[in-house]
């Protein structure tokens, strides 16, 4: 656990929550997330569209899992 939060450059105690978090997760669940938020920046870097409209469709597709 050091290493990760080492590693993440937060504290101890957020590295362990950290992994105590990832267990309510599949492996799978985490890359979507991953993949989501990806292609959240790259469109808030990229396009013309609102800021604010890309993060709450970004937080629909989190929690509805689309």
């Amino acid at each position: 656990e050091a290493g990760i939060a080492q590693a993440l450059r937060v504290s101890y105690y957020t590295a362990q929550n950290i992994i105590r978090q990832t267990k309510n997760f599949t492996l799978g669940e985490i890359k979507r997330a991953q993949r989501l938020l990806i292609e959240t920046d790259t469109r808030l870097k990229k396009s013309a569209q609102n800021p604010q409209v890309l993060l709450e469709l970004l937080v629909v597709r989190l929690s509805l899992n689309l």
